[in-house]
Parts: C-alpha cells; sequence; structure tokens
C-alpha cells in the first residue's frame, strides 16, 4: 500500500516534508516486490501457476521488460488486467509492480515514437488522430448496456490491446464463434496519436499491436451493426472532455464528504452481511457481488460515477513516483468526492473507499494538516467496521497509519493503542502482510524511544527483528531471495 512501510524516526530525525516524502518512497520500494511474491505464492499453493512461472518471474522480470510480458500474454499480465477490470483493489495493491511498471512504459513512451504516426491509416478529420481496431466478446447484457452509452463519456478499466489494421481484427473475429449467450463486437477507437496513452508494442509481424493504458476518456460515438463485415461495430473517439459528475462532485467540500461517508453507517437499505457471518472475506464479496444485478464489472469501460472514481484511485496510485504529492491528493480528494455523491453498497466499493482514505489522510499529515488527517483515517476505520473488515489487512493499515499520525502529535500512548490493534490483524496474514508486521512492531519501539520508555523499545525492536528473520527465511526457503533484494 502507498503508506504500508510508514516508519518512525526519533523525534529529532523529523525532516521536511520532501525528505519525509522521499523516504516513503524508498520504502514503498521495498514492500512492492513482496507483495508481488506472496500474491505469486497464493496463486501456486491454489495451483493456478507452477513454481516454474514464479522462478520465470524473479529471475527475467525487470521494469523495462514490462511490455514484452505483457506480449507473452503469462499470468502476471492475466491477473494485473483481471484486477483492474474487476476492480479488485486488495489484488491491485499485491499487483501494483507490474502495474505501475507497465503504465510507465505507457506514459514514458511517447518521445519514441518517432516516426510512428507515418505507419497509421490518418482518419479523413484530423491527421494527428488514427482509427484502431479491438475484438471483444460480449453478453448479451453487456451489448444492451455498451448501446445505452452512445453519447456518453467512458473510461477504460483495464489495459488493451488494439491493431491497426482493420483486417487483422476482422480476421481474429471471423476465428471467433458467435453464441446465443454472446455477441462479438468491433471497437473502432479514434484515438489522438500524440497523446501518452498508447504505446507501439514493436511487433513486427502484420498484428500491428499496440497496447493502451487504462484510465482513458472515450465519447461512445456509435454502436450499430455494420451489414458490410457483418458484425456489430462500436465506435469510440477519446476526448479531454469530463463527465458531469466529475464537475458536480468537485463543488462538494471534503468535510462534506465525509459525513455523508460517515452517514452510510446507520443506512438499513445497504446491502450487506449479517453480524453473525464469519465466512471468510472473499467468500462474503463473492456473495455481494451475486447481488449486484445492475452492475456490469466484465465490460471492458464503465461510465458510473463509482467505477470511474475507482479508476481515478488506481491511476493515481500507480503514478505515485511520477506526480509530486499535492497532485496525489487532489487526485484522491477527486474520488472521494465522487464516492461521497454514489451510493455506495457493496464491499468491493468500500475497500476502494477505504484506501483511498488511508493515502489521502497519510498524505495530509505529511502537509502538517494532522486534524484532517485524523478525520479522513478514522472514517476509513468507521467503514471497516461497518463492513466486517475488523480481522483484514486493510484494518491494520487504517490503525498504523492513525498510531503514526498521533506519536508524530506526541499523544504516544494513544499511537501505541493503536498499533497493538493492528499487530493483532497482521500477525494472522499472509506472508507479505508479515512485512507490516515488521513495521508495526518497529513503529511501536520508536514511540517507546520517543516516550522514554528504553526497556520497551528494545523489546519491540528485538520483536521486529525476529519477525523479520522470519519473513526472510520465508523467501530463502522457497529458494526466491534474490526477489526482494
Amino acid at each position: 500500500m502507498f503508506t504500508e512501510l510508514s516508519l518512525l524516526r526519533p523525534k529529532r530525525l523529523r525532516r521536511a516534508n520532501f525528505s519525509r516524502a522521499d523516504f516513503l518512497t524508498k520504502n514503498e520500494n521495498a514492500l512492492i516486490k513482496p507483495a508481488l511474491f506472496d500474491f505469486c505464492y497464493e496463486l501456486q499453493r491454489k495451483g493456478r501457476i507452477t513454481p516454474h512461472d514464479i522462478k520465470d518471474l524473479v529471475k527475467n522480470y525487470h521494469a523495462d521488460h514490462a511490455v514484452e510480458w505483457y506480449q507473452r500474454e503469462n499470468f502476471i499480465f492475466q491477473c494485473a488486467n483481471e484486477a483492474l477490470n474487476t476492480g479488485n483493489i486488495e489484488h491491485i495493491y499485491l499487483l501494483r509492480h507490474y502495474i505501475t511498471d507497465l503504465h510507465e512504459r505507457i506514459c514514458t513512451s511517447k518521445h519514441q515514437r518517432t516516426g510512428l504516426n507515418s505507419s497509421f491509416p490518418k482518419t479523413e478529420i484530423n491527421a494527428s488522430r488514427c482509427i484502431l481496431y479491438r475484438v471483444i466478446r460480449l453478453s448479451e447484457h453487456e451489448r444492451k448496456t455498451l448501446q445505452s452509452l452512445v453519447g456518453q463519456l467512458v473510461t477504460n478499466k483495464s489495459f488493451m490491446s488494439a491493431s491497426r489494421s482493420k483486417d487483422v481484427a476482422l480476421e481474429y473475429l471471423s476465428q471467433k464463434t458467435q453464441t446465443l449467450e454472446s455477441n462479438l463486437l468491433l471497437f473502432e477507437i479514434n484515438i489522438d496519436l500524440n497523446s501518452s496513452v498508447i504505446l507501439d508494442t514493436g511487433i513486427s509481424t502484420s498484428e500491428h499491436e499496440l497496447l493502451l493504458d487504462f484510465g482513458i476518456r472515450f465519447r461512445v460515438t456509435n454502436c450499430e451493426f455494420d451489414t458490410k463485415d457483418n458484425v456489430l461495430v462500436c465506435g469510440l473517439e477519446t476526448t479531454i472532455a469530463e463527465p458531469a459528475f466529475i464537475q458536480q462532485s468537485a463543488l462538494v467540500s471534503l468535510n462534506d464528504c465525509l459525513l455523508k461517508l460517515n452517514s452510510y453507517e446507520n443506512d438499513d437499505t445497504r446491502i450487506n452481511t449479517t453480524i453473525y457471518d464469519r465466512r471468510p472475506h472473499s467468500a462474503r464479496i463473492s456473495e455481494i457481488k451475486s447481488l449486484s444485478d445492475n452492475t456490469n464489472r466484465e465490460l471492458p469501460f464503465t461510465s458510473r460515477p463509482i467505477e470511474w472514481a475507482h479508476v481515478l484511485q488506481i491511476k493515481a496510485l500507480v503514478e505515485w513516483k511520477q506526480k509530486n504529492l499535492l497532485k496525489l491528493s487532489n487526485e484522491w480528494i477527486q474520488a472521494i468526492q465522487i464516492y461521497a455523491q454514489c451510493d455506495t453498497k457493496y464491499h468491493y466499493d468500500d475497500l476502494h473507499i477505504i484506501y483511498c482514505l488511508n493515502n489521502v489522510g497519510y498524505i495530509f499529515h505529511l502537509f502538517g494538516k494532522d486534524s484532517l488527517a485524523i478525520q479522513l483515517i478514522k472514517t476509513s476505520l468507521i467503514i471497516c467496521r461497518r463492513q466486517l473488515l475488523a480481522e483484514q489487512p486493510v484494518f491494520a493499515q487504517s490503525c498504523r497509519n492513525l498510531g503514526y499520525v498521533f506519536a508524530n502529535l506526541g499523544d504516544y500512548k494513544t499511537a501505541l493503542d493503536y498499533h497493538k490493534r493492528a499487530i493483532r490483524v497482521t500477525r494472522q496474514s499472509s506472508p507479505s502482510a508479515q512485512w507490516t508486521t515488521v513495521l508495526t512492531l518497529r513503529n511501536m519501539g520508536d514511540i517507546c524511544h520517543r516516550s522514554g520508555n528504553f526497556p520497551q523499545a528494545h523489546i519491540y525492536y528485538r520483536k521486529a527483528a525476529d519477525a523479520h528473520k522470519k519473513c526472510m527465511d520465508i523467501f530463502i526457503a522457497s529458494g526466491y531471495l534474490e526477489f526482494v533484494c
């Protein structure tokens, strides 16, 4: 997570905002790979991948090769796109190492695309734009949803590949079988070649494949059957326009947004599980999703405000190394403003809000706005309790962040209490979450050190060292130590 490695330091070492931001960045790099390893380890345990797949990732993956790994269509790209398309924020955090790398390759590729424009068939309207083509399979419900979006603004929830050649797309289309339950659809994507959301994958074959970033704004221009090619065609055109709900939500203050989010706590109309439901969180999430008959999470595009907010906050998450903290906080606040205006009935929506509140709260703490930081993070705790997430890592994250803020305010007793709540959760969590156990224990040592309780500080530091050794033993036993070093 963005704030998962927030280590406290002795008071005399507290630095200016830019220094603490740099410290945060370095620590984020330390956690991002163990999180990815934990995700892969769980996939192997469930039989979805083999040990060879993980070894291949450990030995051969590098950020500069993110596009090549996309072209291979291996498990890491498939899982990342699945997490983005379904809005699985927990998996997105675990996979953010690869998602961030691929996003950065796309954003930084513009200066490398010399001569690319000349290889595209231009539109008659604008010489800087071209048409790309992509084929997908849609259910009947998805087809109707897409047709209802004509004239509206949408954004894509995941990375997309597309072809410069319509013939290649139609040839791919002819290899697919249309059934009564599904429809084949050809997207015609009118895109600006000068934008930083498109990447030539470098494939020299006749496929002419390109990769589009997630979070691009499109206007749906048409969705109708093409009798000539015998296929349903949907036209998309990139735009810089903003949906009306973003403009409207920007008028709502952050304090009003928090009041609105807190008010949902006692809302009986919300879809929720009972307090007696102690099944695993993932099982409850599946049941809640099945109740969402008005929500289609397979269509790669969305116009729904709640999902648009998800995309905004994920985009900010993967761009944390590229942007300053003020810009990041503004983007996350924009997401919160949208969330507050939405009907957030479902667990997976609340998870997005919790993570978003945590990230904004920590940034406000860095800016010295501690009272607002506490308000934001406490709101995330309220949502955690409402959705029965008090035994999940995200609850521990909220407690740890809140403890971090109180410690820097000098309220060491409260800070230690919140860290103790966090440690009870992280000790029961997965291998990568044990790294947060190390960090929580280290924070507790720092809190005792600051308050002058040096014997207790020594105890927590020793516990942190022991927990760190156990984490390293997992990687040593698995043969993947080089992946996190």
